[in-house]
């Protein structure tokens, strides 16, 4: 079993968010193991787009939300078809619909199906999820003992679990990108003078919906703002520009929008983060795993970031984060404001947390650690 191996990786995603990215740059390391994977994705959806710019072995698939006979039936066809004229070893899937459909492909061609889990909502408790997990499938992965916990009383049971926690691009998010031209190019207008001071940036970059507490990063700035002068604050993800100027709108409210610099998505967000002095999560909920606490690590940012789903298990370990209660600006104003006063902390927290990036999240040791799943459960 030490030879190449052929797997179809599934994701049914229609939006480009954490567990989509998962899927991608799996495809990529497995192909740089020298595997040949196969992306069984939805058509003309973010993914789909992506893999057609880089010409890889894609399988575009329909995927409709709720369940239909004949275009569900066309899909496991067209995939049944993929699975026995390429000689696929193994299906890996990463979301309900593709995981039920997967099913039905490995069943009618004999090859053994994977679920990897990424969220930490609970697991609806039924009788068919039920016999899927525990019966149908022949290992389940998840992204952090937070998303395993949506188990439940079943996560005994499970074929083969694992935790296998999330990697990061440690080349592209690099300290060594920071760039003084984008500190001073966003600042407040005293502040851009050639005597001023330096500036001193908190982000957060996360998709404009209330999860990602936008409100409460907001809230806690202005108690920053009041007490580090220096202190400028960036919001930067994807949605559509009213949700933007909601947020301008607070920031005007609580007197800091000279302060504040509201952006959409970040087509250079390497060199933003290695840009920053301190990383800001203020996720209410969700957060099976986090990229972006990832990204913010490899970029040697110390963070201050809520203990909701994932994000502790990925930022404790190594001491480059103060954890806060979510839903707190109060607590995560003194996280930040702890940053802002110990230079020295935040250089060592930075340090820190790139070490652990470089030691444990790599994108080839988080491969490889798949593969080894693949091999047992071929072997099993």
């Amino acid at each position: 079993m030490d030879r190449p191996l052929r797997i179809a990786l599934a994701n049914s995603g229609r939006r480009w968010i954490g567990e989509v990215a998962h899927v991608a740059m799996l495809y990529e390391q497995l192909e740089r193991l020298g595997h040949e994977p196969w992306l069984i994705c939805r058509a003309d959806r973010p993914l789909h787009e992506q893999a057609r710019e880089r010409n890889w072995r894609i399988l575009p698939l329909r995927f409709e939300h709720a369940f239909s006979v004949g275009a569900d039936a066309r899909d496991v066809l067209a995939w049944r078809r993929l699975v026995r004229e390429r000689k696929i070893d193994l299906i890996h899937c990463h979301r309900g619909k593709d995981h039920w459909m997967g099913w039905v492909v490995a069943r009618l061609t004999g090859r053994p199906l994977i679920r990897t889990r990424h969220v930490v909502m609970p697991v609806r408790r039924h009788p068919l999820n039920r016999w899927l997990y525990l019966h149908g499938t022949e290992a389940v992965l998840s992204v952090s003992r937070a998303a395993e916990s949506g188990f439940g009383a079943w996560s005994e049971d499970l074929p083969r679990r694992r935790v296998v926690l999330a990697a990061v691009n440690a080349e592209r998010f690099h300290p060594r990108r920071r760039s003084a031209e984008w500190r001073r190019r966003h600042v407040a207008a005293p502040w851009r003078a050639p005597d001023a001071g330096a500036p001193l940036w908190f982000g957060l970059i996360g998709r404009y919906q209330r999860v990602k507490g936008h409100d409460v990063f907001l809230e806690a700035a202005a108690r920053v703002a009041a007490r580090v002068p220096e202190a400028h604050f960036l919001i930067a993800g994807q949605g559509p520009p009213g949700q933007r100027a909601k947020r301008r709108r607070l920031a005007g409210q609580l007197g800091i929008a000279d302060r504040v610099w509201i952006a959409g998505h970040l087509g250079n967000l390497a060199k933003v983060l290695a840009s920053l002095d301190v990383g800001v999560i203020a996720s209410r909920g969700s957060e099976g795993s986090s990229r972006i606490a990832l990204e913010m690590m490899a970029a040697g940012l110390p963070l201050a970031a809520t203990r909701v789903g994932g994000i502790p298990e990925l930022v404790e370990p190594c001491g480059c984060a103060r954890v806060v209660p979510a839903d707190d600006p109060e607590a995560l104003a003194d996280a930040m404001l702890a940053w802002a006063r110990d230079p020295a902390a935040r250089q060592r927290a930075g340090e820190a947390g790139r070490r652990r990036v470089l030691a444990r999240h790599t994108p080839r040791r988080w491969a490889e650690q798949m593969v080894q799943v693949y091999r047992e459960v071929l072997l099993g």
